[in-house]
């Protein structure tokens, strides 16, 4: 029996992307069952995606980002449209992303031969690499720009939680973690840029990063001894934040000095520590400045978060 599979996809002003994004889920060997688009532009995207997708033969449906908000709500909103048709795979694939025209046919192919595990995806292309993905902290254990997931893995964690606007995938993938899920990771199932994304959306991307904040409020102690790493850096920022402004208060006594010199050294240890545990990228936005807008961003960042946790968001 073959599996009956859904495409969803999360848009917003992608009109000078979309076009090749739904020409390769229309040119896919194994055609998707349905296609669901979350749209939330003020542009031609949506005009363009049923432009793609009429005449094609598979059913498909566009409709306006309405009941949550961010990322994590787009996808939820997706997911729940997916399970009105039942389907046994559901795909996720980023709107600046195409993929190999073997694409599904490959997914569907290995989840017959390995049916114990319920999440493909791919890494970067050229690599070579195939083989199991053990938990969240290996970097390819869920590669949103293209992805397959068991559908009833899904209804196990319940989806998205449309509580996170951004850092919805991880909160997905310590859930599925938590399931037991098993993920394996092929360049097969690998995607590609459409067109880079430009500096300005990596800086804002950085500014609305989720914090620990979040995932204590949610996971407990649990989140504390799985991912003690970015517990630490953000109280890293906190501590840069109150040290600088506590030196500033103090300028005319010689403490202040002190205070903005051990201010300057904790932003530098942070900025060094980011830059470790990133890696370094081509990208030169990863190379110091992504660093430096963490530092900068993440202590207000946790204000925030400390604010919806109080308003209550991210209950398990």
């Amino acid at each position: 029996m073959v599996d009956t599979v859904v495409f969803g996809m999360c848009t917003r002003n992608e009109e000078d992307v979309v076009r090749k994004t739904i020409r390769a889920v229309r040119n896919q060997t194994h055609p998707p069952d349905h296609v669901y688009v979350c749209d939330d532009s003020d542009d031609s995207t949506p005009d363009i995606v049923r432009d793609e997708l009429e005449g094609s033969g598979i059913p498909f449906e566009v409709f306006h980002q309405e009941r949550y908000d961010g990322h994590g709500g787009a996808r939820q909103e997706l997911y729940e449209r997916a399970r009105s048709v039942d389907p046994d795979v559901i795909c996720m694939l980023d709107a600046n992303n195409t993929i190999g025209d073997d694409w599904l046919e490959s997914i569907l192919r290995f989840r017959a031969e390995n049916p114990e595990y319920d999440v493909l995806t791919g890494p970067e292309c050229d690599t070579g690499i195939h083989r199991e993905a053990p938990s969240p902290h290996d970097p390819l254990y869920y590669r949103h720009a293209a992805i397959a997931f068991d559908a009833d893995l899904l209804e196990t964690v319940g989806g998205w939680d449309p509580d996170f606007g951004r850092g919805e995938d991880w909160d997905l993938a310590l859930r599925m973690y938590r399931a037991g899920s098993k993920v394996f990771t092929s360049t097969q199932w690998c995607s590609r840029y459409v067109a880079p994304d430009p500096p300005d959306l990596t800086r804002k991307r950085i500014a609305r990063n989720p914090t620990s904040v979040p995932y204590l409020a949610k996971y407990g102690a649990w989140y504390l001894t799985f991912h003690p790493a970015q517990v630490l850096k953000d109280l890293w920022s906190v501590c840069f934040y109150a040290l600088f402004l506590l030196g500033l208060a103090a300028i005319p006594v010689g403490v202040g000095f002190g205070l903005l010199a051990t201010a300057v050294v904790v932003g530098c240890g942070f900025v060094l520590a980011q830059r470790r545990y990133e890696g370094d990228s081509d990208q030169p936005a990863n190379r110091l400045e992504r660093p430096l807008y963490m530092l900068l961003f993440t202590a207000p960042a946790v204000a925030r978060s400390c604010r919806n946790v109080a308003d209550g968001r991210y209950r398990t």
